[in-house]
């Protein structure tokens, strides 16, 4: 009898023993299902929200993007509220444009607007139309690389990732309401010409009607020409000159009883076109080219960035 109860006895422990031994391995599992539950849910977690924040940055930068986009069109396609803004004293209300003529003219620019932009652009394009929430930068990039780029605004740097860049063609009329007389070497007409001269020369009459002490007057030329000057009566000597010669003294030298018309003598020796222009004199002399003259066409990039 002892016997069989010892044996019951032994069973019984080795039944509890088995019993705890299968409750510990299923805690065990239990934890581990746990560990991996919470360790997928954080992943997941992180993958939405990190979904989340793509989203909401690409609607930013969509955002900016449109705002970049929207700021150039009014730089190119209007003249500014008040069109001469450029001219008088500077409000943060101003809203600057570029435009030349807007009902008469699509999107060629005015150079003497650009050069007042370029002098107070942090307040005219950062406070007054960014509300000094972006930086930003404008870039004019002429395509004839005898023209200089002109830069305006802030540099950013290389660790800014989303920076809007919107850009577009436009044309720019720089000094060209500064010409006046246009000649070719192909011309085929020359004014009646008091030295006689003959298809080898071309020979025309311009005006001189700004006064020497504001204006300075030059023969500017893509190609070096031999010219003289005469006012109908006297004459300058031959001269042969590079492509910019200043002509003020000999202006004054042929002035007589404050006569206004002088003649240009040209040798058609070479091609060349040449322009005879009235500047301010504080004109900056490295704007003093020829291509300035005329109307170019160039890229207007503009960026914003936070």
């Amino acid at each position: 009898m002892a016997i069989k109860i010892n044996m019951v006895l032994v069973s019984y422990m080795k039944f509890n023993i088995i019993k705890e031994k299968k409750a510990g391995i299923f805690s065990i599992e239990l934890l581990i299902t746990i560990l991996i539950l919470i360790v997928i849910f954080n992943i997941i977690f992180n993958m939405i929200s990190i979904s989340t924040d793509k989203i909401t940055d690409n609607i930013d930068f969509n955002k900016q993007e449109i705002l970049t986009s929207d700021v150039l069109d009014i730089l190119i396609k209007t003249e500014g509220n008040p069109s001469n803004w450029d001219k008088i004293n500077y409000q943060n209300s101003y809203t600057p444009g570029l435009n030349l003529d807007e009902e008469n003219y699509l999107q060629v620019l005015s150079f003497s607007k650009i050069i007042a932009l370029s002098q107070n652009y942090d307040n005219l394009i950062n406070n007054n139309i960014l509300n000094g929430q972006l930086k930003s930068q404008l870039i004019i990039s002429p395509l004839n690389n005898n023209l200089e780029n002109i830069i305006m605004g802030d540099t950013p740097s290389l660790d800014i990732s989303n920076i809007a860049v919107v850009n577009r063609t436009v044309k720019i009329d720089y000094l060209s309401k500064y010409t006046i007389l246009n000649l070719s070497s192909n011309n085929t007409y020359s004014n009646i010409c008091h030295e006689n001269h003959g298809d080898n020369w071309i020979c025309h009459s311009f005006n001189v009607y700004y006064d020497l002490n504001q204006y300075d007057y030059y023969i500017l030329s893509n190609n070096n020409i031999d010219y003289k000057l005469s006012n109908g009566i006297y004459s300058t000597n031959l001269k042969s000159s590079n492509t910019r010669v200043k002509i003020n003294n000999n202006i004054q030298f042929l002035s007589l009883n404050n006569s206004s018309i002088f003649i240009l003598h040209i040798l058609k020796n070479k091609d060349f076109d040449v322009k005879v222009v009235a500047v301010p004199k504080n004109t900056d002399v490295k704007y003093l080219k020829y291509d300035y003259f005329n109307s170019q066409d160039a890229y207007i990039i503009f960026k914003t960035w936070y």
